[in-house]
């Protein structure tokens, strides 16, 4: 064994306790650049075509009456003439009852974007049988 009983430690030198070790100074870190958030693709490898972002979708849910919505929906979604043609007025309001039960389920913009586009193609089937 290297110690032996009774023996004591060395004194530490009263000089060298009371100096703090060095500070190695580092040029400061600049800020992580933010990532840019990747715009939807209009296609999805699925082949589902996405016709609303998530801006939209945000955008229509801070409409503060069904007239600004329909106005703002009417225009993302090319439906003219929606006040004066049936047809028209039945798929904007179609398209808008979707849309505010995704915010009433709580869905995220994003996942109300696909819940759209995935309806668009259902009702796309439909018209064709």
């Amino acid at each position: 064994s290297f110690w032996k009983p009774g023996a004591m430690a060395p004194k530490a030198d009263p000089k060298k306790a009371q100096e703090p070790p060095p500070v190695e100074e580092k040029p400061p870190t600049p800020p992580p650049e933010e990532d840019p958030v990747p715009e939807e693709p209009d296609i999805l490898p699925s082949g589902l075509e996405v016709t609303l972002k998530e801006a939209d979708i945000s955008e229509l849910w801070r409409g503060e009456d069904v007239t600004t919505r329909c106005v703002f929906l009417a225009e993302k979604l090319d439906i003219p003439n929606y006040s004066t043609d049936f047809r028209a007025e039945v798929l904007l309001e179609y398209h808008l009852n979707n849309l505010m039960f995704c915010k009433e389920i709580c869905l995220t913009p994003r996942k109300a974007a696909m819940f759209h586009a995935i309806m668009r193609e259902v009702l796309a089937y439909m018209k064709e049988q």
